[in-house]
């Protein structure tokens, strides 16, 4: 609950994506960047470290849980932007909502402690394989999606 909490109370839109890249616990939560201090800690391959700046990414990670007030989802807003054609794509698009449109344009993002994934049956296993071209693979487990 503190990350509800920090929602409300700071307010600010939350977000927290990806699992740890790091040594640390599967499900540890290693990296926090805000609007106040937007950089982030990048891992690259081999484990390579640099920090990024977010502040002009205008977007908002959303391989994982997005935390916000109720106030802060404006219906309205999200309804006029598709109508108008103007609604932007998966991350850029919750930036657009809320963050560019709540009155308080805050938001904090935590690395670690999250990923999404689907349960699928084998059939639909294999249809994804093919279609990206792994179709001579037998197992998930000989390629990293």
């Amino acid at each position: 609950m503190p990350y509800v909490k920090e929602a409300y109370d700071t307010p600010a839109l939350v977000s927290i994506m990806g699992r740890s890249t790091l040594n640390t616990k599967m499900c540890a939560i290693y990296d926090r960047c805000d609007s106040t201090n937007p950089f982030h800690l990048y891992v690259g391959e081999g484990g390579t470290k640099k920090m990024v700046d977010t502040s002009k990414g205008h977007m908002v990670p959303d391989a994982g849980i997005l935390i916000h007030r109720v106030d802060d989802w404006d219906t309205e807003l999200v309804d006029r932007l598709h109508n108008d054609k103007k609604l932007l794509a998966a991350e850029f698009g919750w930036w657009q909502v809320l963050v560019d449109g709540t009155k308080h344009h805050q938001w904090v993002t935590y690395t670690g402690g999250s990923m999404l994934t689907r349960c699928i049956d084998f059939e639909e296993r294999m249809l994804i394989k093919k279609a990206m071209g792994y179709d001579k693979v037998s197992t998930f487990s000989e390629f990293e999606w």
